[in-house]
């Protein structure tokens, strides 16, 4: 079944603009490249990143990690990745 995501490639990473495929499975794909126009930059839409990213730090996403070291040794842990063995 074929179904059709937006999102924005950056190197080997894909970020979801709107829905995201359901599931946590390993999914075959093909990857079909449409380069959009880029969007202008405009005083408003500075103004909406600059709201967001103050309500960012409002919440601070990170406030109850004590030691960032150990979080992100914990969070890198050998873990068995789909398709391989072990």
């Amino acid at each position: 079944m074929s179904q059709t995501y937006r999102a924005i490639i950056n190197g080997n990473q894909i970020s979801w603009l709107d829905q995201a495929p359901e599931g946590d499975e390993a999914l075959e794909v093909y990857v079909t490249l449409t380069k959009l126009p880029a969007q202008p930059v405009t005083p408003e839409s500075s103004q909406r990143m600059a709201a967001t990213l103050a309500q960012l730090a409002q919440l601070n996403p990170f406030g109850d990690i004590a030691d960032p070291v150990n979080w992100q040794r914990d969070q890198r842990q050998e873990r068995v990745l789909p398709q391989r063995d072990g």
